[in-house]
């Protein structure tokens, strides 16, 4: 069993019974945790995988058939969440109280249960790589009120909040609910070099995406005569092996200088988004329910215009080397085009979606598969 405490981080903790109740206890921190999910069973299916499962309850709170939504720090969300609260040994519905209360001023009458949901691909700034919600209905009285936490409060009715750009857990979360519709989305895909973004990209499109690779379009460019002409004048004759074009001996030249790297992306990339742009509008066309977009450099450049949402592929830097060590790079190679790129953590803070892909291929396409039908419920 693998999890992380919700206080210290620690990972030093063990599933007790406290009360009567299955709990966390942390050997670091000694706090003792109920765990959201009653039931120890389905705890320890949750766990499998060695992933960070964080248990998350919200509560949507209703007036006059429209849903309060508000900025609560980082980003526009509807639900509460007590994620203090519930660290504090109180119950579920106790800790749902007690956030809404302090984030909006309102006061709770009544809490209904309405689902619980396994979010695979959930990544928070604690290191959670997988959620478990418990969402509630909220009945309340009062004014609510801004505060530090919370703030622009306001009831929307559900078309308008179709329309808004919402953080992608819950928009999700809206949609299991059906109180919001899917829609076809383009989602770009990303990763650090050699963490799997590929592997990713090819299951979606296995199962049922369309898949544009970067990568690809930039293979075919290489063999055009007058991209070969400008390379050519840029990197010299050198970069050939007879009438063709040698991608090793320019990834030699490019990633060793960045000046060089920067002229070579100056020349393909603006065709290249324009090839992507093309694929984008015939796939939409099609009536696409999900495109997915391979891109190595998603983020350092103007491909992320593309791209409605962002998935983060991530794997552990053990298993990033082992793998591309097996596919014949050299430690030097591995370490210039790392640097050509943002690192994964700074990738995480784009993130709208994470999978973590440290672990097996068949794992990998059941956390691939959980997102893709959460992407496409409802989507006609």
């Amino acid at each position: 069993m693998h999890t992380s405490c919700f206080i210290c981080g620690s990972e030093k903790i063990q599933l007790i019974n406290f009360k009567g109740k299955n709990a966390f206890k942390c050997s670091s921190c000694k706090n003792t945790s109920f765990l959201h999910n009653p039931l120890k069973k389905k705890y320890v299916e949750l766990i499998k995988g060695h992933k960070k499962i964080h248990f998350t309850v919200a509560a949507l709170i209703w007036r006059n058939k429209k849903l309060l939504m508000f900025d609560r720090t980082f980003w526009t969300f509807g639900f509460t969440v007590p994620s203090g609260h519930a660290e504090r040994n109180d119950s579920i519905q106790e800790a749902v109280k007690k956030e809404i209360n302090e984030e909006t001023s309102l006061e709770v009458v009544s809490l209904k249960k309405l689902k619980e949901l396994r979010l695979e691909w959930d990544y928070c700034s604690v290191g959670g790589t997988a959620h478990y919600w418990t969402v509630f209905e909220a009945l309340v009285k009062g004014k609510p009120k801004e505060t530090i936490e919370s703030r622009k409060i306001k009831f929307y009715s559900l078309k308008e909040i179709n329309k808004l750009k919402l953080n992608a857990a819950m928009r999700i979360v809206l949609i299991n609910l059906n109180l919001i519709k899917a829609r076809p989305l383009v989602l770009g895909i990303t990763s650090e070099f050699g963490m799997g973004k590929t592997t990713v990209a090819d299951i979606f499109e296995k199962l049922g995406a369309k898949k544009i690779n970067a990568d690809e379009l930039a293979q075919k460019l290489f063999t055009e005569k007058k991209i070969k002409e400008k390379l050519r004048k840029e990197f010299s004759a050198g970069i050939f092996e007879g009438k063709e074009i040698s991608r090793k001996k320019l990834a030699e030249i490019v990633f060793s200088n960045e000046l060089k790297r920067k002229k070579l992306e100056k020349i393909i990339h603006p065709i290249v988004f324009s090839e992507m742009k093309k694929k984008i509008n015939e796939f939409k066309k099609r009536k696409a329910k999900l495109i997915v977009l391979d891109v190595p450099l998603l983020l350092e450049t103007n491909f992320r215009q593309l791209a409605d949402q962002v998935l983060i592929v991530l794997s552990e830097k053990e298993e990033q080397l082992k793998r591309l060590k097996k596919k014949g790079f050299t430690e030097k190679e591995i370490r210039e085009r790392i640097l050509a790129q943002k690192s994964i953590h700074e990738k995480i803070g784009f993130a709208d979606y994470v999978i973590n892909n440290s672990f097996s291929l068949k794992e990998a396409k059941n956390n691939v598969k959980n997102l893709y039908n959460d992407l496409i419920k409802g989507v006609k």
